[in-house]
């Protein structure tokens, strides 16, 4: 299950690395979804590998906005605000089951697009 979110892949992007962010958020999910299936740890750790591969970060002061580290914890919070955004739920007050549902419904409606 991947749902795709234009805004928070940039236009004329690194289409390598949105790929790369794409399995590593999808991995993310499945490991909510499915948590009592073995590997997620091991599946997460490569995508995250596989980012780092693309674009090495130099800088690992998390204040700056080249910092990969930030990248990847802030694009989780970037996917919550897109499904809550695209839902018009408050994203400090939804539901885990509410969250992963409405992922599932967006999914089934945009399946076409």
């Amino acid at each position: 299950m991947v749902v795709y979110f234009p805004r928070q892949f940039p236009k004329g992007g690194n289409r390598e690395m949105n790929a790369c962010r794409i399995v590593r958020v999808d991995t993310l999910l499945d490991s909510i979804i499915d948590h009592e299936k073995p590997g997620h740890a091991e599946r997460i750790f490569e995508a995250e590998k596989d980012i780092l591969k693309i674009d090495v970060p130099n800088v690992w002061n998390v204040w700056k906005d080249d910092n990969m580290e930030r990248i990847l914890e802030v694009d989780s919070r970037k996917f919550g605000i897109a499904i809550t955004e695209l839902t018009n739920q408050d994203i400090e007050t939804i539901t885990t089951f509410t969250f992963y549902a409405s992922v599932e419904h967006l999914n089934e409606k945009f399946k076409k697009k």
